[in-house]
Parts: structure tokens; sequence; C-alpha cells
């Protein structure tokens, strides 16, 4: 399939998808538009599980189009369909199913799309996420997610929530700065506006006071390369910090050298 350049700043509205998901759980064996789903025919114990994603994803599909109430959806409703391509992404990943049966499962999406898109509303394109981005895109889904939750989802332990919000935001940070991924880095300061604007929209029974402190985030900017690794003390120092162990980071190299300092003196929040 073609390579695409996803777009990583989809997940503003996830308490819309996470919504409309649940819907979507109840409804999708129902789906008139889904049935050319159950054509779908695998040799192997992955078949019925496929069936099951195209048909939950084409529920969704017409349930995120319903949100649209004009011929012309909103720039945000136009951040539906990358959503929906992430979504399918995740689905396939979590239930580990081989990338054969993913490119059938793509296919029949896509040669049946006037069956369940028949005025082309949302433009949705189908297409494989690269390994790559699909890992940022899930630290960036995790920590919305976890954004957007309530504390019944924690036991109602405020300090076990703060503590996961923490972490996923610290993933994010290393590799925005540290493995150098500018469009994380992108999204990640939309993620800082968002917060500031309202710190967990969901999060009723928790301190104001106790609500994490993020920090700045600093302009992603290239790397100059100059000093070699053996000749540059910062280098040393940071190779061998205990910080990076906490975290089993691996060993740092010439190119992210910067960028590590830089996330190690965001990493004072805590």
């Amino acid at each position: 399939m073609a390579q695409e350049e996803p777009d990583y700043d989809i997940f503003k509205d996830l308490d819309v998808y996470e919504t409309i998901i649940h819907e979507v759980y109840k409804e999708y064996s129902k789906e008139p538009t889904a049935k050319f789903c159950d054509n779908i025919n695998l040799p192997n114990e992955y078949n019925n599980q496929v069936i099951v994603l195209c048909r939950k994803f084409v529920s969704f599909y017409k349930n995120l189009k319903k949100n649209c109430n004009s011929d012309n959806c909103s720039p945000v409703h136009k951040k539906y369909s990358s959503y929906l391509n992430f979504w399918i992404s995740h689905q396939l990943e979590l239930q580990s199913i081989p990338k054969n049966d993913k490119l059938v499962l793509y296919k029949n999406l896509k040669d049946n799309l006037q069956q369940y898109d028949e005025d082309s509303k949302l433009q949705v394109k189908l297409y494989n996420v690269n390994d790559n981005d699909f890992k940022s895109m899930n630290m960036l889904y995790k920590l919305y997610k976890n954004y957007n939750g309530s504390l019944s989802e924690y036991n109602n332990d405020c300090d076990k929530f703060f503590h996961l919000f923490k972490e996923n935001y610290d993933k994010c940070l290393y590799r925005c700065y540290a493995e150098g991924d500018s469009k994380l880095c992108d999204v990640m300061k939309n993620f800082r506006k968002l917060y500031d604007n309202e710190k967990f929209p969901s999060l009723y029974n928790c301190k104001k006071d106790s609500f994490p402190l993020l920090p700045e985030l600093s302009e992603y900017r290239p790397i100059k390369l100059t000093d070699s690794e053996d000749s540059n003390i910062g280098y040393q120092l940071v190779q061998t910090a205990n910080f990076f162990k906490k975290f089993e980071l691996p060993q740092l190299k010439r190119e992210n050298v910067y960028y590590n300092f830089l996330y190690i003196s965001l990493y004072i929040y805590h």
C-alpha cells in the first residue's frame, strides 16, 4: 500500500470518539451497509476477528458521519477520517492481526467504500500506518486518553491517575526531544495549550492544587553536529546518567545528545 503522511494532531476530540465507539460496540452487528464484511474469507483463525473489525469500522464511520451536519464538514470533522485510519490500525495491532490479513481488510473496506460512503462526506483514506508513525500516534493516544479519563478508571486513586499521566507525558517528551520527532513536538505544544486552558475535564474528586505542573516546551530545531562523541563532555555525562536507566532508555547517539539535555531540563516539573 502507498505510504501516506499521517496527521498526528487528531486526538483533541478523543472523548467524542470514545463516546461514539461505545455505541458502535452495541450496534455494529446490525449495520446494514456492512453486510459485505461477512464475505471476508480468510483460511485461518483470524477470519472472525477481521469480519468483526470490518463491521465495527463501517458502523464507526456511519456514526461519525452523523456529526457532520452540513455538506461541507468543518475542519474539526475533517480530522474524523484520519482518526478512523488510526483507530483501525490500533485495533489491528491490539489483536495481533497478521500483515496479509490486514491487507485483506483494507482491500475490502476500500473496494466497498461506496456501500457505506456514498456521498464521500468524510473523504476517508485508508492506509497502513508505518511502525514509526504508529508508535508516536499511539503515545499521543494514551496521553489524551489519560487526560480525558475519569477517576473511576483508576480505582478513585488520584496519585495513580497523576502518576500515569506524568509517565505518558514524559514518554512523549522524550520521543519529541531526545528522539527528534518534530511532528510529535508540534502536537505536544497543542496539548499544552489544551491542558493550560482546562485541566482534566472529567476529573472531579482530586484537589486542583495537586494537578501536575507541566514545563514550557522549547522550540524544536535541527541538530548541528560538531564535536565527536568521545570529546563531548556532555555526551559522556548523559551517557552514564542513572536518569536514563530508570526508564530503560537506549544509549545516546551523537545525533540526539542536545535533545536529551533539553529533555532533562524539562523533566524538572516532577
